[in-house]
């Protein structure tokens, strides 16, 4: 995984505690397939997410994040995303992938809510 530094764009509320963030890379494109994620820089640990957006040759990721208030690794990085500051990421994650061409069938399957709970604080 390459480790970049991303500049915080924008913040929406999606839900009570679900947020959408835009950041933008110090990489004009940054190389990820469908399926892959990335890890933040809380400052305390290095954070998965999944990338919700496909690879934008600006360097735009978005993620979806949730922030859980008994975490402490939730809480540590909800202090670093700011719009205007900028966090550490490292990416790309996953070998599990959708390939853009590919002519087989896809059949997907969810359940849940996308979102995991944080790991276990130590």
């Amino acid at each position: 995984m390459n480790t970049v530094t991303c500049r915080i764009e924008t913040i929406e509320t999606l839900s009570g505690d679900v947020y959408r963030v835009f950041m933008r890379s110090n990489q004009p494109s940054v190389i990820h397939a469908p399926g892959q994620y990335l890890e933040l820089d809380s400052g305390r640990a290095w954070l998965p997410y999944s990338i919700a957006n496909p690879p934008d040759r600006e360097g735009m990721l978005e993620l979806h994040v949730q922030y859980v208030a008994a975490s402490e690794n939730s809480c540590a990085l909800f202090k670093r995303l700011r719009v205007g500051e900028t966090i550490r990421a490292r990416l790309p994650g996953g070998e599990c992938s959708f390939e853009l061409g590919d002519p087989r069938p896809l059949l997907l399957i969810a359940a849940g809510t996308g979102f995991c709970p944080d790991e276990v604080d130590h």
